[in-house]
Parts: structure tokens; sequence; C-alpha cells
């Protein structure tokens, strides 16, 4: 309990710390008036902490926005009044994104960037800037005919900071440490460097060259999706405000906050357009990861025949042995790692000898060489691999026994199911000699088969490494089928 209590007042007090340095360097770009300025980051980082910590961590804000503007000289009431405004905005567009929109701070979906748009930086903020702004006029500050401007300039720079600010610290500390992503640490520095060059190019000149920024922002984007985006954009916004404060750059020439609410504008439009861009990048390697990133990227180009065609291919098939029993003594995390483990080795095998794991059934998974990608020889990569699968997994994961099943011939390769729901697959005679070779490879004591067909087909690449031995007549097929095993190594059966 009194561990609690200190978590609680340590997150209290580094949040009015933080708000309260934050709200310092935003009133430094005050122009119109002490109090009010179009760049206020404290907002974005108010409403980031009560949506990750929780309400109970208002009295931060209202401590860090009392002290803020403790120093402008307005009346005490004033200030009081300003803070519980700023207090109502953070709570206000906190519920708001919880119970209105049911928001993930992730930001992977476009629902929760447009809930963040339209509840938070769209409504919530109307409560500060209303607030605020009717604290300064019973004070005094401004007069009535002011009120409409200096309501929106506090209403855009909190809005900015809703846009800008919050969306950075939500997906940094949700996403770290970034792992999914498919950028480099490398890389991330070159694309940084890259945005604040170009950056600092673009804004240090009145000539109008900011389109010059989004190649460095959508690379950061592609690459780096969500935390790519956001940082990017925080990162770009750093430089953008730092010029235009000091009159240079291409929104130059204007009144000061009118120029920085351009700049701001500029740089959150950028931002949000790069989350929605991330959330599609990182869609597209979601398709990938569950149908192959061959298959996606076919899909997505248009490659894929929607009435299929025949096409020359090699089937791998390959199935665990015994998973009832290796279910039953394990707990269902070790039967998954293990599995994920097995299968780890066979995407990797696969996709080096340029095949798709084409689904995974179970235990078992088919495997396909010639589709939708065509080879020159997919008999010989559906060999090769089968070949190191054969001997990898027998290494690297030898808790479990599989069999290998491997054969070579047309079929049909195309899109089937529901208008609604597709499936890319192959159909024909290899795929089901490839299931029946596995089944029998099962029971031997070298756990990869494959058919005279397939050797056959393979051609220079694959002679000398396998030996043809005894026919046998297929369960479900009339005519015999002559096995070939691996020559130039016995692949040991797992015990």
């Amino acid at each position: 309990m009194q561990r609690d209590w200190k978590i609680y007042a340590a997150r209290v007090a580094g949040l009015a710390g933080v708000y309260y340095a934050a709200a310092k360097l935003g009133l430094s770009l005050a122009f119109e008036t002490k109090s009010v300025t179009a760049i206020w980051p404290p907002t974005g980082i108010a409403l980031a902490a009560l949506v990750l910590w929780g309400y109970r961590v208002w009295p931060g804000v209202a401590l860090g926005a009392f002290l803020a503007n403790g120093w402008t000289g307005i009346p005490l009431y004033a200030e009081l009044g300003i803070a519980l405004g700023n207090t109502l905005e953070a709570l206000v567009g906190a519920w708001l994104l919880h119970r209105v929109a049911g928001f993930r701070p992730s930001l992977e979906r476009i629902r929760d960037v447009i809930a963040l748009i339209v509840l938070a930086a769209g409504v919530s903020t109307a409560i500060s800037a209303s607030v605020g702004v009717g604290s300064l006029l019973l004070a005094g500050e401004i007069d009535a005919g002011e009120l409409p401007s200096v309501w929106r300039i506090w209403w855009l720079g909190d809005a900015g900071g809703d846009l800008v600010v919050a969306p950075a610290l939500f997906v940094a500390i949700t996403q770290w440490p970034f792992g999914q992503i498919p950028g480099r640490p490398l890389e991330a520095a070159l694309v940084a460097l890259l945005l604040v060059g170009i950056g600092a190019l673009v804004f240090s000149q009145n000539t109008a060259l900011t389109f010059l920024v989004f190649p460095p922002l959508i690379w950061a984007t592609l690459r780096f999706w969500q935390p790519g985006a956001t940082l990017g954009t925080l990162l770009l916004a750093g430089v953008v405000v730092t010029f235009t404060a000091d009159d240079v750059g291409p929104f130059s020439g204007r009144p000061p906050d009118e120029r920085l609410l351009l700049a701001q504008t500029f740089v959150a439009v950028a931002g949000l357009t790069a989350l929605v861009l991330a959330e599609r990048e990182r869609l597209r390697d979601l398709f990938g990861r569950h149908v192959g990133q061959d298959v996606a990227r076919a899909a997505v180009g248009g490659d894929l025949t929607p009435d299929g065609e025949e096409r020359e291919i090699a089937a791998l098939f390959i199935d665990l042995v015994g998973s009832t029993s290796l279910a039953w003594d394990r707990p269902p995390h070790q039967v998954v790692s293990l599995l994920n483990a097995f299968f780890g080795v066979v995407v990797h095998v696969v996709e080096a000898h340029g095949g798709v794991v084409n689904k995974f059934q179970g235990d078992a998974a088919l495997c396909v060489f010639g589709a939708p990608v065509p080879r020159e020889r997919p008999a010989a990569d559906a060999l090769a691999a089968g070949r190191e699968l054969g001997a990898r997994l027998a290494t690297e994961v030898p808790q479990v026994s599989f069999g290998i099943g491997v054969s070579a011939g047309r079929a049909v390769a195309g899109t089937v199911g529901a208008e609604a729901r597709f499936e890319y697959t192959v159909i024909g005679d290899p795929v089901n000699e490839a299931a029946r070779l596995c089944e029998l490879a099962k029971a031997r004591r070298q756990r990869v088969l494959a058919s005279q067909a397939a050797l056959e087909r393979a051609g220079g690449p694959e002679d000398g490494r396998w030996r043809l031995g005894e026919s046998v007549t297929l369960k479900g097929r009339q005519a015999p089928t002559r096995l070939a095993t691996v020559y130039e190594q016995l692949v040991k059966a797992s015990q």
C-alpha cells in the first residue's frame, strides 16, 4: 500500500514538473497576450498521462498549470481558472476517448486516430479555451473584442498538443521496444538525420519547398510504422517551430501567432496523414505474415488470377508425429512454444529456397514452390528445402518427430472462397501426393520422402543427392509411386 502511494506521488510530481517545463516553453512563444500561445505541448502531455495512468493523476496537471501561469502576472483567480480549464480539458479528453471511442493508445487503428482528432483535439480543447479565455476576460487581461481571436489561438494551440505531442507519447510508451517494426536502429538514425536536415533546409528559407519533408517522413512511416510516423512528426515539429518563431521560412511575413498556427497545422496534418499510412502498412505486413509475403505482394499488385491457372509447381508437406501425445504431456504454453520453434525453422528454410508456406493445418504445413511467384526449377527448390529441413529440424527441434513429403507436377493455382473471404491455394495431384508421402515418411527412420516425378523434374541441382528406391501404391491412388530418399546423409528420426 505504501509502495503504491509512493508510485502515485512520484507520477503526480513528475507530471507536474514535465507539464510546467513544457508550459514555460509554450509561453515563451506567447505574443498576442502573455497567457495565450499558439504552441502548447502540455495539452498532449496531460492527455497521454491521464489515458495511460488513469484519471487519478489529475492533480499533476492542475499543479503544473497553476505554477506555469504563476509567472505571467495575472490575478490569482485567473490563474486558478486557467488551471481548472486545463485540468478539465485533460479529464474530459481522456474520458471521451475511453468511454465513447474505446480508445487504444497504440494508434494502430484508424478509428483511434479519428477519435483523437474529434474527441480530444476538437471537443475537449474547447473547454480549456473557453474557461481560460473567460478567466482572462474577467481579469481584464483582454478586451471583449479580442475574445474570438484569443479563443481561436488558445483552441488551436491546445489541439496541436493533442495531435503532435500526445500521439508520440502514446506510441512510444505502448509499443516500446518496437520489436515488430521492420526498420533497424541505424536506419532510424539515418532517417532522423535526413528529416532534421531537410526540415532545416526547407524552413530556413522563404521559398515554398515544404513538400520536400514528405519523402523522409514517408520513409520513417513505411519502415517504422506508428513509431516512425509520430516520433518523426514530433522531430519535424521542433525544426518547424524553431524557424517559424524567428519569422523565417515559408510561413514568415505574418503576425507571430498566425505563422505559428500555420506551421503547427502543417505539421499536424502531415503527422496524421503519416499515421493513416502507418496503419495501412502495418495491415499489409500483417496480411503478409498470414498468407505469405509473396502472396501478399501478388494480391496487392493484382497478379493473382481469380479464375485460377495451371502452373508447374512443387509441393512440400510436413507434419508432426504424435501431436496428440505432445499436447497431452505438456502445458499449453509449452506446446505453443514448441510449435513456434518447429514452424519457425520451416518458414525460414522454405522462404530461403523461394517457396511459400501456403497454409498451416494444425500441426502440419503445406509449402508451395512455383506459385504465386514462378520459379525456374520449383522441384529442385522443394527437394533442397526438404533435405535442409530434415537435417535442421532433427538438430534444432529434437523434441519432435516429423514426416516430409515432396512431389512436383502440374497443378491449378488461384483464389478460392466467397466474395468476402478469399484464400490463395494450390489444388492438384502434386499436393495430394506430397501429403501421402508425408504420412508414409512419418513411419520411416529417414523422415524425408520424395517422388520420382519430383526428382526427374528437378534436374541437375539435385542429381546425386537422392536415391531411388521401392515403388508403393499410396493411399487413394491407383498408380504406384517410386520413392526417393536423401542419399547424401541419413536424417535420424527424433526420439
